[in-house]
């Protein structure tokens, strides 16, 4: 039995819908898998947000398909770097708003945020 037909099609899928195939229970396959891997691996990536409820490619799935990762983890990641961004802006402001109780002026404080955030970088650069 060719491989196709015993794996995991989400990355295939997510693929194709990506190079612009709408149907894909008609695409040309050399070796074709069974039709309900191709429905059960649509539903996976409908359920995962990648496609949306007409089937076609949505904004997350567009993103999901730059990793060279089984789609479950492709959210993840994507699902992580959000609450990273979110938790680091949060940390951001709290720096402001302290820096605003202690009386720095508004370029003050922003030069000390730059400056905070520069170094934040370089941390996690030499991590």
């Amino acid at each position: 039995m060719p491989e196709i037909q015993r794996t995991n099609l989400g990355n295939v899928v997510l693929l194709l819908k990506s190079l612009g195939v709408d149907n894909l229970l008609d695409f040309a396959f050399m070796d074709p898998p069974p039709q309900d891997n191709i429905v059960q691996s649509m539903y996976q990536l409908w359920v995962l947000g990648a496609l949306d409820n007409t089937g076609g490619l949505s904004p997350l799935g567009r993103k999901m398909v730059e990793f060279p990762l089984d789609p479950p983890l492709a959210k993840m990641l994507l699902f992580a770097e959000t609450q990273v961004t979110c938790g680091r802006e949060r940390e951001r402001r709290h720096s402001f708003e302290i820096k605003e109780e202690w009386g720095c002026n508004e370029e003050r404080c922003i030069k000390e945020v730059v400056t905070d955030l520069v170094c934040d970088l370089g941390s996690e650069r030499r991590a």
